[in-house]
């Protein structure tokens, strides 16, 4: 599995934020960063 395409891998349920935390294999978290994804359900 390779980290460096898109960090999103896995569908993930509604309104689930995370925040600089990796979420498994299929999440790469930018080092220096904080890395906040929140998903809308696409």
């Amino acid at each position: 599995m390779n980290h460096g395409d898109a960090p999103v891998r896995l569908p993930r349920p509604p309104g689930e934020v995370l925040v600089g935390q990796p979420a498994g294999e299929e999440f790469a978290p930018t080092p220096g960063a904080v890395t906040v994804v929140r998903w809308t359900g696409t």
